[in-house]
């Protein structure tokens, strides 16, 4: 359905492609710690009158304009995805390029678990325990495959699923890197 290709010359970003080849997402990392990550689409602005993020559009060379944010807190092993929107009147000068919604659309976190898993979930309006799940991922390693399992609720967005599956699957590895030292 989708697949994913280093962005030449880093070691934090990749693009997000369609079956058909068309790029759809850049997804960079922020820092080298890999707590903020930034979703960038390809040429569809994410509301009326954004203009490009300047400085991904200049590394990149074309227009790419902020989708979405993904906070990852490591202590934690979890993630908030926040949308980009247009800034509020009256709350100072006004980024075009678009700034994130306080609310999050989505949370991701681990499943203890010998095995790399996670599930997502929809924070919304719900006074339970725990909302109802959205999407459940694991990763499956062996020496001839690597490959990740999804199971997603109908309706929910899938390519948003994939990028969120590499990223955490980025973070876990470079976690269990840092503490094998």
């Amino acid at each position: 359905l989708y697949t994913t290709k280093a962005v030449h010359g880093t070691v934090k970003s990749f693009d997000l492609f369609h079956k058909e080849g068309e790029r759809l997402f850049r997804v960079t990392a922020e820092d080298l710690s890999r707590d903020e990550w930034k979703i960038y689409s390809f040429a569809k602005p994410a509301f009326s009158g954004q203009e490009p993020d300047p400085e991904a559009t200049k590394q990149a060379g074309e227009p790419l304009y902020r989708k979405a944010r993904v906070m990852v807190t490591w202590n934690k092993h979890h993630g908030d995805v926040q949308l980009y929107g247009q800034d509020k009147p009256g709350d100072g000068e006004i980024d075009a390029a678009g700034v994130p919604i306080d609310e999050s659309i989505l949370k991701v976190e681990e499943i203890k678990s010998i095995t790399s898993q996670y599930q997502s979930y929809v924070p919304k309006g719900l006074d339970i325990t725990h909302p109802p799940l959205d999407g459940h991922w694991v990763w499956e390693h062996t020496i001839n495959t690597h490959k990740m399992k999804m199971n997603l609720a109908k309706g929910c967005d899938v390519a948003l699923h994939c990028v969120l599956a590499v990223m955490t699957n980025m973070v876990s590895l470079e976690r269990i890197a840092s503490t094998a030292i």
